[in-house]
C-alpha cells in the first residue's frame, strides 16, 4: 500500500530532499501530476519525483500535466532536463526572469568556447540541455510572472512572483556576469537573493497551497514584501493549508505577514533540508515556524531536528500509528500527504524524514 497510487479524487503533496536538493510532486486529482522543481537522490539514479512515480506505477509520460523550473540554484534544478525528457506532455514552467534576449542567448551558446569551461553539472548548463529537448519537441514553454494563470483545471495554478519589478533586477544580476568576446568564465551564478524565483498559489474548490519556492526577504531585497503587498483577492481568496517553507525554513525566507495573510492557523508546513553549510533550517529557524504550527515536516533530518525527536524508532511508530499514519524505510527521503474527499490529511514519513517535535 505504501507505494499504491491515489485514488482519482485523493490529493497528494510530497516533498523530496535528502540534505541537498528539493522537489515538489503534487497530484491535481485525476490522474493528472504537477513536479516542482528536480532533485536526485544520493541512492537513486533518476530525479526523485520521477522515481517515485514510476514505484508507484504512474505513467510519467501520459500522467505529469505540467512541470516547474522555478529558479536556477543547482539544489533546484538537478535533473531536470531529465525530467522533461520523460515528460513529453507536461508544460513546461520558467521564470519570467529567463525570457530575455541576452540570457536566451547564454543559454544556447553554452557550448561556444569561450563558455566550454562552465561546469556542466551547474544550473545554466541544466537550463540549456532543457531547453534544447522543449525547442526540438516543440513544446511552448510558458514564463511565470505575479498573478499569472499558468494552468486551469482540476486545480487553478498561478505564479505570485517574480514581480515585474525583481525579474528585472534578476536579468541584471545574470547580464552582469556574462563573458566578453575575449574572456571565459567558469561559472554563472544564479541571481543573488533568488531575485527569480517562483511562488506557487494552488486552489480547487476546497483546498488552497502555498509554494514558497526560494523567495527572500532582506533589508536591499524585499521578495516577500512586493509579492504581499500585491496580492489579488481574486487570487488568494482564502488561506493556505499547506505551505513548502521559502528556503529551507532560513530567516531570509521569513516574513511575517507570509503567516497572517496567507495562512491558515497551524498550517501543515513542508520543510526541504539543506544539510551543506549553512545548515537549514537552523535550531533557531525551527523554532521560530513552530510558533507558528506544531505541523512541521522536514524532508530529511538535521542535526537540530534529530536533538528534537530523538526517540526509539518504536515509539516514531507507535505515536505514528496513533495519528493514522505510517512511518516506512526507503532509498531516498521524502513526506508525503495525502487527503480524500471529506478527510483530514494524513502523513507518511520515507527515508530520514522526520516531523518537528518542539519540545
Amino acid at each position: 500500500m505504501k507505494f499504491s497510487p491515489p485514488n482519482n479524487d485523493e490529493l497528494e503533496i510530497t516533498i523530496f530532499g535528502s540534505g541537498y536538493g528539493e522537489s515538489i510532486l503534487v497530484h491535481l486529482t485525476n490522474g493528472k501530476w504537477l513536479i516542482v522543481d528536480s532533485c536526485i537522490s544520493r541512492d537513486v539514479e533518476f530525479p526523485c519525483p520521477i522515481e517515485y512515480l514510476k514505484r508507484i506505477g504512474v505513467d510519467v509520460g501520459e500522467s505529469v500535466a505540467m512541470v516547474v523550473a522555478t529558479h536556477w540554484h543547482d539544489d533546484h534544478i538537478k535533473g531536470m532536463s531529465k525530467i522533461f525528457e520523460d515528460c513529453p506532455k507536461a508544460k513546461p514552467v520558467f521564470s519570467a526572469a529567463f525570457n530575455d534576449t541576452k540570457f536566451m542567448k547564454l543559454v544556447m551558446d553554452s557550448s561556444l568556447s569561450r563558455l566550454s569551461s562552465i561546469n556542466p553539472s551547474t544550473g545554466i548548463s541544466e537550463i540549456s540541455k532543457s531547453w534544447n529537448l522543449l525547442w526540438k519537441r516543440n513544446n511552448k514553454i510558458i514564463f511565470a510572472l505575479s498573478d499569472k494563470l499558468l494552468m486551469d483545471n482540476d486545480f487553478q495554478i498561478y505564479s505570485l512572483s517574480p514581480s515585474d519589478e525583481i525579474f528585472e533586477k534578476a536579468i541584471l544580476s545574470i547580464l552582469s556576469q556574462l563573458p566578453t568576446q575575449n574572456t571565459s568564465v567558469k561559472r554563472i551564478n544564479p541571481p543573488r537573493s533568488n531575485h527569480a524565483s517562483v511562488v506557487l498559489w494552488l486552489k480547487n474548490n476546497l483546498e488552497r497551497v502555498l509554494l514558497g519556492s526560494d523567495l527572500e526577504e532582506a533589508s536591499d531585497y524585499k521578495g516577500w514584501s512586493v509579492l504581499i503587498d500585491g496580492i489579488k483577492s481574486t487570487i488568494v481568496d482564502k488561506k493556505a493549508s499547506i505551505y513548502k517553507v521559502a528556503h529551507h525554513g532560513s530567516k531570509t525566507g521569513h516574513h511575517d505577514e507570509i503567516w497572517t495573510k496567507l495562512l491558515e492557523k497551524n498550517p501543515i508546513c513542508l520543510i526541504a533540508s539543506f544539510n551543506k553549510n549553512p545548515k537549514l533550517p537552523s535550531e533557531e529557524d525551527l523554532t521560530r515556524i513552530s510558533k507558528n504550527s506544531d505541523l512541521v515536516f522536514l524532508s530529511s533530518s538535521t542535526e537540530e531536528s534529530e536533538k528534537a525527536t530523538r526517540i526509539q524508532d518504536k515509539h516514531v511508530k507507535r505515536t505514528l500509528q496513533k495519528r493514522n499514519a505510517t512511518h516506512v524505510d526507503s532509498k531516498f527521503s521524502f513526506v508525503r500527504h495525502r487527503k480524500k474527499p471529506d478527510e483530514s490529511w494524513g502523513y507518511d514519513l520515507f527515508g530520514d524524514a522526520t516531523k518537528f517535535n518542539h519540545n
